[in-house]
């Protein structure tokens, strides 16, 4: 293995985690997502215009999206697939284990998926003190809320 692939993959890691951390935390100015609105809640006609803070609005709904609304659908798809597999294997051993992996790497998967964002929630809420947890009031003037 390439000694110089290492350093890189932990540099991406870490820009990876610091971007994730920043837009997996519940933004106060941020309104709900409802179905059937726009993904882009400003600069529309009659709307304030976009700021810095709303991009990462929008990356929140984004994640949001993907963790709650397709992470568990493609999940239960990934079991079905595994299940049937095993069902329809007749009896092949090659095929039931193949459907036995397929499950246990689905629900390693959403485990891995799941945990890594309440570890990150987690570690930003414990760094902001879990009152205001979005993490730019770090770079606020304390003399000019």
């Amino acid at each position: 293995m390439n000694p110089n692939i290492i350093p890189k993959k932990i540099v991406l890691v870490l820009v990876l985690f610091f971007l994730f951390s920043i837009t997996t935390t519940a933004v106060a100015d941020c309104p709900e997502y409802k179905a059937g609105d726009p993904i882009v809640f400003c600069g529309n006609e009659g709307q304030d215009p976009c700021t810095f803070d709303d991009l990462f609005c929008l990356i929140n709904r984004v994640i949001t999206f993907i963790m709650f609304n397709v992470v568990p659908p493609l999940a239960i798809i990934w079991f079905a697939f595994g299940g049937i597999t095993m069902m329809t294997a007749g009896g092949d051993p090659s095929k039931i284990q193949t459907g036995k992996k397929m499950i246990t790497y689905g629900i390693i998967g959403v485990l891995v998926v799941y945990a890594a964002w309440l570890i990150v929630y987690g570690f930003v809420s414990f760094l902001t003190g879990g009152g205001d947890p979005w993490p730019l009031n770090f770079f606020q003037n304390p003399n000019n809320p």
